[in-house]
């Protein structure tokens, strides 16, 4: 069964006592804890191929993009005549990056790219490509649309915890300092036993 902001607000507005609460009043507490488990683990992961057009150095990250996970050359578009091979690519921080540009920014690689940095909202290679490039970019994904939940069943309680701790913290001081706390110590402690299990799945130990 899929997480619903509808089953969502039943549930806190049981566990805040507050049954006035409507979908509108948890939007942006759902939104924030969504976005916070977004970034505390990469939870969320999906493939996408991003395209660098001849004599380019750059391609777009998808909207969503949170973090690369794994980053492959699916396909180059060769000369005719001509077969490119699929090289691995090598990452290196932006720094190196530049100082490469900074020596032969402007040369065009004469066969593949071999290097690529992340930076922003774009994805770099070294050198400028002589062909297009598809990159198959497998990476992490930030979920925030609250009409749309990505997160599987096992999130259920991390979320209904989470919101309901930033539901108590927005009431100030009309909040229930007691409840606040302890709803905010149930989200950590079921987001640390979320991430030690997708840490467990990645390193085969269950």
């Amino acid at each position: 069964m899929a997480i619903t902001k509808e089953n969502i607000l039943t549930a806190v507005q049981d566990r805040t006592n507050r049954i006035n609460l409507t979908n509108a009043d948890i939007r942006t507490e759902l939104e924030t804890i969504m976005r916070d488990l977004s970034t505390r683990y990469p939870f969320l992961e999906k493939t996408a191929t991003v395209t660098i057009n001849s004599s380019d150095e750059y391609g777009s990250l998808p909207s969503d993009y949170r973090s690369w996970l794994g980053l492959t050359i699916s396909s180059i578009a060769a000369a005719e005549g001509q077969i490119y091979k699929r090289p691995s690519l090598q990452y290196i921080p932006i720094s190196e990056f530049l100082r490469l540009c900074n020596i032969d920014c402007d040369a065009a690689g004469t066969s593949y790219v071999t290097k690529f940095t992340i930076f922003y909202d774009r994805i770099y290679v070294y050198k400028r490509p002589t062909n297009a490039v598809n990159i198959n970019l497998y990476y992490s994904y930030q979920n925030d649309d609250v009409d749309n939940i990505y997160f599987p069943d096992e999130f259920t309680e991390a979320i209904i915890e989470g919101v309901c701790w930033k539901i108590e913290e927005g009431k100030g001081m009309q909040g229930k300092v007691e409840s606040t706390a302890e709803f905010r110590a149930n989200y950590e402690a079921q987001v640390a036993a979320l991430i030690k299990r997708y840490a467990e799945k990645k390193t085969g130990s269950i």
